[in-house]
This record gives structure tokens, C-alpha cells and sequence, in this order.
């Protein structure tokens, strides 16, 4: 039985990325796990998560675009962009007089790159330091903006007075809580995150997810499956050798990576060098 391969699961509510990958384990009983892009421990939805030779992809798949479906309420801040958070009601705002295409013209003007401030609750590292361990003991820190892209939003619908949802797909490292904080400070009214699914991450959509308890060795997809990158078949027994041993060969690649199979079986992941190839990671082992 394959024992490499990703998992392409439904993430409850209420659970962080981490637990799920620890949950994995258990139910696996396998150290060797990763997933392919955070999601809050509020959010539910397409969570992509790499078993054995297959975390060796991981950091090509977390580059994937990704898309969401999402509900925000306005008239409300919090110190973490959500409902969740400490949540202050900005009662000098009259939601009702807010008028309806002004708010929809102002969330499709986030289409295309803009700089995003990471929320403070939030993972990334400065100074090799979680921002939200900052936030938790009441230290300032300086957190700079970061490129993002959105690419689309579709399907905005008014939900009630206060209540909106859409969908939208967006580039890696982008901040779902910070994109929905910036429309609330644009339209000066403030905006916390209340629902957040994830829908499609890379070639997996919902339908494609397994529920977390319900996993099992055959809810594996193929590394060969997953990759969207170029792929090529080595059946030459002196390149093999060669790229085992470290060497350059002579190979011609459309993309500056591809994987590699020798015998049907992911063998490496292989890197462009000028007209040569070398092994970035090798998965014969």
C-alpha cells in the first residue's frame, strides 16, 4: 500500500492547522506530517496535508492560489480582526444609511496587488517570534506590510443591515481578517471577519475533502496527482545514478522545476542549473 501522498481534508471549526496535523498522526500513527497553508482555528474548510516523502512538495503547494467564501459584519472592530477577538461596536456609525453600492464598489476595489498589514494575531515570525505571542503578553512590535494579491471577488451578497459575504481568491500569504479590516476602515465604519471557508487550495476543492475522523490510507491522493508542475519520466540507469550521486545532467525542463519518476514513482524533485538539471529533493530513499 502507498503510504506517500496528501490528504485533502474538510478542517473542523475550532481546531488550529497544528491539531489537525497532530490528529493526523494519531490517526496514522506517523510522525512525518505537514500541511500546505494555515487556515484559523475558526475557519473550516479544504485543508491540504502532506504524509511521509510527500511533505517534501509542501513548499511548492503552499505558493498555490487559494480561494474563499466569507461573511463580515460591519460596524465592529476587534484586536483580531474577527468576531472572535475582543469586539468593540462602533456605535456612531448608522449602518443603515450606508449605502448598499458604496459597499460593493469599495470591496471590489481590493482586486489586484495592494500592501496588507498581517493581523497581530497571527503566525508569522519576527525577530523568531510569533506575532500572536507578542499580542498575548502586551509587547509592541513592529509588523510591516506585505505584498498580496487579490485576484477575484465574486458573489457579493448583503446577508442583513450589517452582514455581508462574498468569495474571493488570493495569492499566498494573504490575510482573509486583513483584507475584511481594510474594507471596514475604507468605508469608516470598521469590519470583523464572522465566517471564513476555505473553498479551493491549488487543484482541491471542497468536494474533493475528506472529514477529518473519516481518513484512512485510502483517502490518499498520489504525489504525481498533486503536483501541477511539469513532470518527466528517467529511465536512463546512468542519469538515475548520476542525480542520486549529486551530479548535473543534461535534461531540458519547460519550468525551472519538475518532478521526476522513475519506475511510475516519484524519484526527485529536479532544478534547472543553465541547460542541466540537479536533484532539489530526493524522494528514492
Amino acid at each position: 500500500m502507498n503510504k506517500n501522498g496528501l490528504l485533502i481534508i474538510n478542517k473542523p471549526s475550532g481546531m488550529s492547522s497544528f491539531g489537525v496535523v497532530a490528529r493526523v498522526r494519531k490517526l496514522l500513527n506517523i510522525k512525518k506530517v505537514g500541511h500546505c497553508g494555515t487556515l484559523d482555528p475558526e475557519a473550516t474548510g479544504v485543508l491540504v496535508v502532506a504524509v511521509n516523502k510527500a511533505t517534501k512538495i509542501i513548499e511548492y503547494l503552499v505558493n498555490d492560489a487559494k480561494t474563499y467564501k466569507l461573511e463580515m459584519k460591519l460596524g465592529f472592530t476587534s484586536d483580531t480582526y474577527d468576531i472572535w477577538g475582543d469586539v468593540k461596536t462602533n456605535s456612531l456609525i448608522d449602518l443603515t444609511k450606508l449605502n448598499d453600492q458604496k459597499i460593493i464598489d469599495t470591496i471590489k476595489a481590493f482586486v489586484g496587488d495592494y500592501q496588507q498589514m498581517p493581523p497581530i494575531y497571527s503566525a508569522i515570525k519576527v525577530n523568531g517570534k510569533r506575532l500572536y505571542k507578542y499580542a498575548r503578553e502586551g509587547l509592541e512590535v513592529e509588523i510591516k506590510a506585505r505584498p498580496v494579491t487579490i485576484k477575484k471577488i465574486i458573489n457579493i451578497n448583503k446577508v442583513d443591515d450589517n452582514t455581508w459575504e462574498f468569495t474571493c481568491a488570493v495569492s499566498k500569504g494573504t490575510y482573509i481578517r486583513s483584507l475584511i479590516h481594510d474594507i471596514g476602515s475604507q468605508l469608516k465604519c470598521g469590519a470583523v471577519m464572522s465566517k471564513l471557508t476555505r473553498i479551493e487550495s491549488g487543484a482541491f476543492e471542497i468536494n474533493d475533502t475528506t472529514e477529518l475522523e473519516a481518513i484512512n490510507w485510502e483517502s490518499l491522493i498520489s504525489i504525481e496527482k498533486a503536483w501541477t508542475k511539469e513532470i518527466i519520466n528517467i529511465d536512463d540507469l546512468e542519469k538515475i545514478k548520476k542525480l542520486k550521486n549529486g551530479l548535473t545532467i543534461k535534461l531540458k525542463l519547460k519550468d525551472e522545476i519538475a518532478l521526476a519518476l522513475v519506475d511510475r514513482k516519484p524519484f526527485a524533485i529536479l532544478k534547472k542549473i543553465n541547460n542541466e538539471v540537479k536533484v532539489h529533493k530526493g524522494m528514492w530513499a
